[in-house]
Order: structure tokens, then C-alpha cells, then sequence
């Protein structure tokens, strides 16, 4: 595949893959594309038991890790948190 880097609307550069027309992360930023996508829809849910997450990606986890850090932070989550991060490719 062949990429070339852009800089999005944060100022920070990302990438743009010419084969399928897509971009790695969005244009508002990876962290606020990671909330708006993973975060928020769950905010309401009410995490009071163990939980286990599966992120199936082919970059660093961000995604996973910033629902998780929303845990930590904004929930106050205190129970077992298990992560399994799987790259793909």
C-alpha cells in the first residue's frame, strides 16, 4: 500500500493510503476521533463489573487506549480491566 502524510486540523501529521482513498486517523485528530467513535457512545453505560476488551487494529491500540484511560479518569473505574490488542497483518 503507499502512503503519504498529511497534517490535519490539529497541526499533527497522520496518513492518507492512495490505494483505498482512506486516511489512518481522521482529521480532527486521532485522540478526538477516538472519543467520538469508541468513547462517547458508551459513556452512559455503567461499567460495574469486570471487564475485557478486544481490539482487533492495525496501529498502536490508541483507540483501546483511550477508552481506557475514560475508565480510569472519568469513570472511576476500579474493577478487573483486561485488554488483548491484536494487530492485524
Amino acid at each position: 500500500m503507499n502512503f503519504h502524510t498529511f497534517t490535519n486540523k490539529l497541526g499533527t501529521t497522520s496518513l492518507f493510503c492512495d490505494d483505498i482513498g482512506d486516511i489512518y486517523y481522521s482529521y480532527i485528530g486521532a485522540y478526538e476521533e477516538a472519543m467520538q467513535k469508541f468513547v462517547l457512545p458508551l459513556s452512559n453505560e455503567n461499567f460495574s463489573r469486570d471487564l475485557k476488551i478486544l481490539d482487533i487494529c492495525y496501529g498502536l491500540g490508541f483507540n483501546s487506549k483511550t477508552f481506557v484511560n475514560y475508565l480510569i479518569n472519568e469513570k472511576n473505574f476500579k474493577n478487573k480491566l483486561e485488554v488483548e490488542i491484536t494487530p492485524i497483518g
